[in-house]
């Protein structure tokens, strides 16, 4: 009989996929779990009873009389214990009893398969057939042996533990953060939670979606698709309703009047074994903050890079420049001390009116020009290298005093190149401006991002005109705020689109030319250091940004 332990033991799988088969079959999951541990525990229950008889009866087969106590018979109690759950839960005996046949047809089925004798497979199956037998009569005893009146008490608390159950899990599905659509297996929305609701922006009490009256069925989605509700991610639903896929991933990333937005949407199946629910889950969470910051971190690096490449190329460049200028500067000097002894020697050979005169004339005249120009170039390239060299810093990563006229007139010698051939670049810069506390790195960066900005609100206005734009900077002391504005006269920003500037991912220009990262990057960075950032504007006039930045004491 061991062995009859052993491989009911074994085979535990077999048999909860076979009692799952016919329970199927003849329609008792529409009132079973629709969990697939339930059944495994209900089978290793099943077993354990079988088993621990075995060990009980040595071998014996089990007997029944009728004054046997069922109550108190420990291979019976397996058969009790259902019987006070399955009562508790509002199973009627019909049904219980029902199932329970095919309980046993399942392990005489597991018997018909063993690789035993014909007498030792008909001695077991009689075996384990006697031990349904009396978990069956201790069931029916034990159900049998409560009142009527102690039978209803016990269904109404019951029916409040379930209904508290319900609550509970309904209530964890309202507090859920992410977004999540309970969707049947046509696509069509049974429920969604409280945070699925605000994000469609419909704003009404948590369990609005469940508890749906009639003047909300028009504003809850309860019923309608989710491909009509969710149109940007129909063809992922298409995919997992057509069974492409049980459980996925995916970064979408939605574009709603003119922002970007980037979720994670998530698809997975129900895992109902009943298949009384054959839908599934779709939840979606809004990671347009994480995604914002792995962008400037990937910014960051870049012009951390890009800071170590212009170090080094300012360096490489200054040097050769160094001794250029003083080359130069020496020949220059020599030809001061030359060309006076050069054209009296000269003068003795050639008559007064020789040609050759007149073009050591002219070299006399042209060259230290020329000198000059040359000094004035290389001392042009030498301030742009280290206005390149202060920008790009590497190691301007704490914060520090700083004066951002400093910082202005670097900015505009960086980005000279960008501007020369749109616009005039005016400047009124404060003497004594009050030092600020920042990073200047960051400092560079707020007013970079603001002059391309009206660099290119200029060049969107003007194009291949021959008229330059203008912009203007104007630094001053306020109070205790350092105040920098910069004033164009580009194109200026559409009365409905003002109020979102500063929103991440919003931008006007086409997929591929920004990000929409500027302005929000500026606004971070001034907040930051607890400055103020405002702007005023006009379509077709121009742009004005104001930057409040606290002095530093």
């Amino acid at each position: 009989m061991e062995r009859l332990g052993m491989y009911i033991r074994k085979n535990e799988i077999w048999l909860m996929e076979r009692i799952l088969r016919y329970a199927k079959e003849q329609g008792y999951t529409e009132y079973t779990s629709t969990l697939l541990e339930a059944w495994r525990v209900s089978i290793v229950g099943m077993s354990d009873a079988i088993i621990e008889s075995l060990k009980i009866l040595d071998n014996e087969l089990p007997q029944f009389s009728p004054h046997d106590q069922f109550s108190v018979n420990p291979v019976a109690k397996f058969g009790v214990t259902e019987a006070r759950l399955h009562r508790e839960r509002g199973i009627s005996l019909q049904m219980f009893l029902g199932l329970y046949k095919y309980y046993r047809y399942t392990f005489v089925d597991l018997i018909a398969d063993m690789d035993v004798s014909d007498k030792d497979k008909r001695y077991y199956e009689q075996f384990v057939v006697r031990i349904f037998d009396i978990i069956e009569i201790a069931f029916c005893s034990e159900w049998s042996g409560i009142s009527s009146d102690n039978a209803i008490l016990e269904l109404q608390k019951s029916n409040r533990e379930i209904t508290n159950e319900k609550n509970k899990y309904l209530t964890s599905f309202e507090s859920l953060s992410i977004p999540a659509f309970l969707i049947d297996d046509c696509g069509l929305i049974e429920n969604l939670n409280h945070a699925a609701l605000l994000m469609l922006g419909i704003d009404l009490n948590s369990g609005a979606s469940y508890y749906v009256d009639e003047k909300l069925k028009e504003v809850v989605p309860t019923g309608k698709s989710i491909s009509e509700v969710l149109c940007w991610i129909s063809e992922e639903v298409n995919d997992f309703l057509a069974g492409k896929f049980s459980t996925e991933k995916f970064e979408i990333n939605h574009k709603a009047d003119g922002q970007n937005i980037y979720y994670t949407v998530r698809f997975a199946r129900m895992k109902d074994v009943s298949e009384k629910f054959k839908g599934g889950i779709v939840s979606i969470e809004d990671i347009t903050a994480t995604k914002l910051l792995e962008i400037q971190l990937s910014q960051a690096q870049k012009l951390e890079s890009l800071g170590q490449l212009a170090a080094g190329i300012a360096h490489e460049i200054n040097t050769p420049l160094q001794f250029i200028g003083h080359n130069i500067q020496f020949i220059g000097e020599s030809l001061d001390d030359l060309l006076p002894s050069f054209k009296e020697g000269i003068s003795k050979s050639y008559d007064e009116d020789s040609t050759e005169l007149d073009e050591i004339e002219y070299l006399k005249n042209e060259i230290p020009t020329a000198i000059q120009e040359s000094l004035d170039g290389v001392n042009r390239v030498s301030t742009i290298v280290q206005a390149l060299k202060k920008f790009a810093h590497p190691d301007q990563q704490s914060f520090t005093k700083i004066n951002i006229n400093d910082v202005v007139e670097n900015v505009i010698e960086v980005t000279r190149n960008e501007w020369k051939y749109v616009a005039d670049i005016k400047t009124e810069l404060s003497d004594n401006l009050f030092l600020i506390a920042g990073v200047r790195g960051e400092m560079n960066q707020i007013f970079l991002n603001l002059i391309v900005n009206a660099i290119h609100a200029v060049r969107e206005k003007y194009g291949k005109e021959s008229n330059l734009g203008e912009i203007v900077v104007h630094t001053r002391n306020h109070a205790d705020f350092v105040v920098m504005s910069i004033k164009d006269n580009g194109c200026g920003v559409p009365d409905n689109i003002i109020h979102r500037i500063f929103d991440p991912f919003f931008t006007t220009k086409e997929v591929g030319e920004g990000t929409g990262q500027g302005l929000y990057i500026v606004h971070t960075l001034v907040e930051k250091i607890n400055g103020k950032v405002n702007f005023n504007s006009e379509e077709g006039v121009g742009t004005e940004f104001i930057i409040h930045l606290p002095k530093a004491f």
